[in-house]
Order: C-alpha cells, then structure tokens, then sequence
C-alpha cells in the first residue's frame, strides 16, 4: 500500500506551522465540503482525505508520530473509520477546535455585520421599465408607481406601542440571532420573532402589528437620458425601502427594457436598418432616402452595389451613454427581383443577359 502524504493532500510542506496546516484546512474543507457540493462523490472523497489529514497533522502528538513513521501507525484506524462510516459524519473529528461558524467564518461575518442591531439600510429596489426605442435614443421623463416598505410612522420602527413594556425575546433568548441545521452544517440568521432586535413589547403596535414597517404606495418620477440601451441600469438615490433604527433608505435601480422598433434594431450604439432597391439602382447606381433616428437623409449607392452590401451613415446612431459623440446607422440594401414581367421587359434582359456572356467571354 502506497505511503500516504498527509502534507501533500494539504498542499504544504514537511515543517509547515500550525497556523499553516489550519489555514489549510479550512480552506479546503470549505473548497470540497459535502453542503458546498451535494451529490459531488469526487468532492466528498476529498473532503474525507483532507479531513484525515488534518486529523492527524492537526494534532501535536499525531503529527509527531506521523513524522517518525509516516502514515503507518494510522492506516488501520483510518482504513477502519472509512469503512465503518457513511458518508463524512465518520470525520467530524477533524473540526475538534474548530466549529463550522469558524470553519465558514466569512459567511458568517457577513450575516453578522448585517443583521447587527442599530442603524440598519433599506433594502434597494429594482424596478424594469419598458420604454419605446425612440425614447431610449432621445430620452424621456415619466412616472412609475411603487408599493415600498417604510418605517412605521406611530412606533418609529420599534414595532411596539407607546409606552409599552419590552421583554426579552424567548426564541433567540435576547442575542437576535437563532441556529438552523442543515444536514451537518449549522446555519445563523436574523430571529424570525423579534427581527434581531432580542426583545419584545408586550403590546404590540396597532398601527404595524409589531413589525415595525408597512407598505405604502409611491410616485417616483423618473429621467431617462439619451442612449441607454437594453439592460442599462438607473439609480435614484434613497427611493428604495426604509432604513432600520434610524437607518437611511436603500436605492431604487430602474433596469431598461426596449420595445422592438418595426424599421430599426440596434447594436450598442449603432443602429442598423435594411432599404429595399430595384436592380436598375443597384446596376446603375442612385441616389435614395433612407430613413434614421433623426428623420431622413439622402444616401448615394454607386454603381453595382450588390445585395447585402452595408453603407456606413457615420454619426447617425445612438447618443453614447455617459460620453460624447455618438454611434452610426449602418443601412443595408436588399435588391429587389420582380415577379412578373412584360414581354417588353423580358427582352431586354434577355438582351442584357447576352451581352454580360459576351463581356465575360471576352474577359
């Protein structure tokens, strides 16, 4: 049976420091962690190497062991534990001094910071408008109605009654923080009961019911500029939800969506448009009116323009977002070929046929 490198399946190197080997663990057990990766074996088998190494290397005694006579001492306890348990519940061991709020401790910061009592920010809000393609190219103004959460106006947000007594909140016991299990990982989150504050009125607030926040219904006028695209996103600053305790409001972000245009589609800042032409103009060339963003230019097509060839109108596209200057119209010509003819017609392309045989020929 081959040896087996506690050091290598963490990555580090014979000598590394305990600090080093915690580190490293934690970020591999994060990395292949069976709640992090359901139904991943690959993972799980991972997970169960990296967690007997630091099983063993994580332990001053074991370690030392190890070092003396490499993994020898420990391969028939190892090989036995894997087959007597399912799953990685046989390798909790591996997180004696370290729980899995330390083990995920970013996680955990995070949710702290945010649910901490005190000032607290509204939450931001998105909104999607949809607006005309002529809109989004030249900008527009409008009103948008929102029903958004405030702080209640007769608790102030505390979510009880003037006056009322407070107790401590018996489902978080006061720390506004409650523990939910999720297989073998523990999971912390803002006490459903008292909404993090840990304590209670006794008499709840009429105006809310306790929860300190109601709805109401608000008219936001909002400024679209020239140029903004599908997917382009506005903010109005402090039109989002309530703050908490004092806090201040969230954001309101509009997110654009375009109405499709019958004569144009557009690409970032260039337009794009098709003109339809007969075969005379597209044989003997011409001038035409095409139509743009900003209404109709003339356009010269030379001389035996073929059937999909773009023309650049420069400067005729969107207005650029936040810059100056603006994109081009990019118009492509689709020539026409008549259904039905006259005789009178038909021989002269005919005519015309013989003759483009004979130039060939000749070339």
């Amino acid at each position: 049976m081959p040896q087996k490198d506690y050091y290598d399946v963490l990555g580090l190197k014979k000598g590394a420091s305990e600090a080093e080997i915690k580190k490293a663990f934690r970020r591999l057990a994060r990395q292949y962690h069976p709640d992090v990766n359901p139904g991943d074996k690959e993972a799980e088998e991972k997970f169960k190497k990296v967690s007997e190494a630091y099983d063993v290397l994580g332990d001053p005694k074991r370690r030392a062991e190890y070092d003396n006579m490499g993994d020898q001492a420990f391969r028939e306890f190892y090989t036995g534990r894997r087959e007597a348990t399912a799953g990685f519940g046989g390798y909790r061991s591996s997180f004696r001094d370290m729980d899995f709020a330390d083990l995920f401790g970013d996680l955990f910061e995070q949710k702290t910071t945010y649910q901490s009592r005190g000032p607290v920010r509204g939450e931001d809000y998105l909104y999607q408008l949809e607006i005309g393609f002529m809109d989004a190219i030249r900008g527009a103004s409008t009103q948008i109605r929102l029903r958004k959460e405030e702080v209640c106006p007769m608790c102030k947000g505390s979510g009880a009654d003037p006056g009322s007594e407070w107790v401590t909140c018996t489902q978080c016991s006061g720390s506004g923080m409650v523990e939910l299990s999720k297989g073998q990982m523990v999971m912390r989150q803002m006490c459903p009961r008292c909404h993090g504050q840990g304590r209670m009125s006794k008499t709840p607030c009429k105006g809310c019911g306790g929860r300190g926040r109601g709805e109401k219904e608000e008219t936001v006028s909002v400024k679209i500029p020239p140029g903004v695209d599908e997917g382009s996103k506005l903010r109005i600053a402090g039109k989002g939800g309530g703050g908490i305790d004092g806090g201040p409001p969230g954001d309101l972000y509009i997110q654009i969506r375009l109405k499709p245009h019958p004569q144009f589609t557009r690409e970032g800042d260039n337009i794009h448009s098709r003109l339809e032409i007969s075969i005379s103009d597209a044989v003997l060339g011409a001038k035409v009116r095409v139509s743009t963003v900003d209404g109709a230019v003339n356009m010269a097509i030379p001389p035996g323009a073929q059937n999909g060839q773009k023309f650049r109108l420069k400067g005729r596209g969107a207005p650029r977002l936040k810059r100056s200057g603006r994109g081009d119209h990019y118009v492509e010509i689709r020539v026409l070929i008549p259904k039905k003819i006259d005789e009178k017609t038909r021989e002269i392309f005919q005519d015309l046929r013989e003759r483009l045989s004979a130039n060939a020929s000749r070339s």
